[in-house]
């Protein structure tokens, strides 16, 4: 039996109405995304999907995404740190438009610095990544939900990828994911092998809003 993961980022949060870094401060779900996220568990329960367990960030928006989810599918949670979103230095809680304003005049920073003076290098984001995954793995061969945000979740995929970060100022292929967007993933330990099946899946929410 192979690790068939799915990665889901959380729903829709108040710091994200606001358009918020929120990296590692607590906001809690927005009622869009109380409504995004059990109209996903309504979505997965009439598809037939199933998971031995929800592993998810330990943050506000994640752990309420994953509580919902949980309570709908009669599953259990546990909450691991090492899916917290990156760390975001001084940008933490401040307006993307007013960050953007601040660091215009400013390079691009390599893969070693420290995002916005004194948060996760994208190196130590895909070091945290890489590690989460291979936890995974130890990990019987199962189906996993892993509840989370959207720059651990994409240095995630790239670690699967094989895409590790530039040494210069360039930056990697973006895989973004929306509110309650998922990739699925499955491995097969005989061949020693990863596959993508789908990214950033949001059926659910055309089913909701169509």
């Amino acid at each position: 039996m192979d690790h068939k993961i799915i990665l889901l980022r959380h729903g829709l949060s108040t710091g994200n109405e606001k358009g918020i870094i929120q990296g590692q401060k607590d906001y809690p779900l927005a009622e869009e995304g109380i409504e995004q996220s059990r109209s996903l568990s309504h979505y997965w329960k009439d598809h037939g999907f199933s998971f031995d367990v929800i592993i998810a960030s330990p943050l506000l928006r994640a752990k309420q995404t994953a509580e919902i989810i949980a309570s709908s599918m009669k599953l259990p949670i546990e909450f691991d740190k090492a899916w917290c979103e990156r760390q975001s230095g001084k940008a933490e809680g401040k307006p993307f438009t007013e960050v953007k304003l601040h660091y215009a005049d400013q390079p691009n920073d390599t893969a070693y610095d420290p995002i916005f003076d004194s948060g996760e290098s994208r190196w130590d984001l895909f070091i945290r990544a890489a590690n989460a995954m291979q936890h995974l793995l130890r990990r019987p061969a199962g189906s996993y939900l892993v509840v989370s945000h959207g720059a651990i979740l994409g240095a995630a995929l790239h670690t699967v990828l094989g895409i590790s970060p530039s040494p210069g100022r360039v930056r990697p292929m973006r895989l973004g994911f929306a509110n309650t967007g998922y990739a699925v993933l499955t491995f097969d330990a005989t061949e020693a092998r990863w596959e993508l099946r789908h990214l950033n899946v949001t059926c659910h929410l055309q089913r909701r809003f169509g």
